[in-house]
């Protein structure tokens, strides 16, 4: 601690004066196999591995694929599916990503699950983004689902989807 130039990390502005790099087993493990999904491997091992993993691993796999959405083609997004049975019964953390990654692919299949999903988490770190996605996707259809529904939210959690969806509407697209 007396290393620590505390005056400079509490005072200074501008670009962070040191680079962070949090590598470990764990993150290279999710990457690694996130890699192998994206390059076409499906091998069903995965299901294992994945199902064994502690769900910040998962969620490591998960980001790294929604940071790569752009390289995520209709058979990349099956095998994901399929193999890792990824519309199935994980918690909420692992699916919110997933469905994340589902509508910004532009996936129907998901749509079903989503709106399972909204209905049954209403927690705004789950919510928002999964709405957010299917609006750019298929902004009707969110709109009517949420409109239909958005009494069962927070108070705060409806209006800033309320206010996001009505902004997008006011501008014409989605920022």
């Amino acid at each position: 601690l007396s290393k620590i130039d505390w005056d400079k990390w509490l005072y200074s502005r501008g670009k962070l004066f040191m680079n962070f790099e949090f590598k470990n087993k764990y993150r290279k493990e999710g990457e690694d196999m996130a890699e192998a999904f994206l390059k076409g491997d499906n091998d069903i091992k995965y299901r294992y591995i994945f199902k064994q993993w502690h769900t910040n691993v998962k969620l490591v796999f998960l980001n790294y694929l929604y940071e790569n959405k752009s390289r995520i083609n209709d058979t990349v997004y099956n095998n994901l599916r399929d193999v890792l049975q990824l519309h199935g019964g994980y918690n909420a953390e692992t699916k919110y990503v997933w469905y994340q990654i589902a509508l910004a692919t532009k996936h129907e299949d998901c749509i079903t699950y989503v709106k399972e999903f909204l209905l049954t988490h209403g927690r705004m770190k789950y919510m928002r983004p999964v709405y957010f996605e299917w609006y750019r996707f298929q902004k009707e259809e969110a709109n009517k689902f949420f409109n239909e529904h958005k009494k069962i939210y927070h108070q705060v959690a409806m209006r800033i989807v309320e206010d996001k969806f009505t902004h997008w509407n006011s501008i014409g697209k989605t920022d």
